[in-house]
């Protein structure tokens, strides 16, 4: 029987598997839910065993499968060490299991193995650099401390700048305008949380509930020239610590 390869790459916001054989043709594809197993470790893990098991039934295989299947999961929140002691005990059936975070195997997807430098920028945001022995982190500590640009953080800044805006505080512009105007201009909307209507303030909220609307608020930064100063600080910053780190 063919070998199989089963990727997993578990995001703050989703989950995505590939199944493919030994020669690297798909045989099945799927997206589950959040998989940043330091924030919520059980959930993730049970994000990314659900995605396998789509995958498997996708793919037609037999539970047997698995038995000869590699599996190269990179988590978020894997970095941390006591999270990677306790993924330790995560074994799910399969023939060999091979645990990395989220931005090493960005890393080295980008660059086909060979060495390279990457940072990826989704709900949270983080560097990675493989000098071909070795990866080379950098952030991906949590929104709280460490998130220097990700997309919540961007989405929180442009929405801080909205409000202060409407109330006067700081001049408006076409960018807190436009903000504004997706939340039919009303306080209470743009401070409430996603579809669900979580507030984002307090314990109840956390780094996705602000990636609706950061989706959006990078398209009106895209639109409009005025927020680019917004976009360049954040850039610039990353490449400061990046150099500080890895000079």
């Amino acid at each position: 029987m063919q070998s199989l390869l089963l990727g997993i790459d578990g995001g703050g916001t989703h989950c995505r598997g590939r199944l493919t054989d030994s020669d690297g043709r798909v045989l099945a594809q799927a997206t589950g839910g959040p998989a940043n197993v330091w924030s919520q470790f059980d959930a993730a893990i049970l994000a990314v065993e659900e995605v396998i098991d789509q995958l498997f039934q996708q793919a037609g295989l037999e539970t047997d499968a698995r038995d000869r299947t590699t599996l190269v999961a990179g988590l978020a929140g894997a970095n941390v060490a006591s999270v990677h002691t306790r993924l330790q005990s995560w074994q799910p059936r399969c023939q060999a299991r091979y645990l990395f975070t989220d931005v090493e195997i960005a890393c080295a997807g980008a660059h086909d193995g060979a060495p390279g430098t990457v940072f990826i920028v989704g709900t949270g945001s983080q560097g990675a650099a493989w000098d071909g022995t070795q990866f080379t982190l950098l952030g991906g500590w949590g929104f709280a401390l460490s998130d220097a640009g990700s997309g919540a953080i961007l989405g929180r800044r442009a929405r801080r700048l909205a409000l202060l805006a409407h109330e006067g505080i700081v001049p408006a512009s076409a960018l807190t305008k436009g903000i504004m105007a997706r939340h039919q201009n009303s306080l209470n909307r743009c401070c409430s949380g996603h579809s669900r209507h979580r507030p984002l303030i307090g314990a109840t909220w956390c780094p996705r509930c602000l990636l609706p609307r950061s989706r959006a608020i990078i398209m009106v930064l895209l639109w409009y020239s005025r927020p680019l100063p917004i976009l360049c600080r954040w850039c610039s910053r990353y490449w400061h610590e990046a150099m500080a780190s890895w000079r």
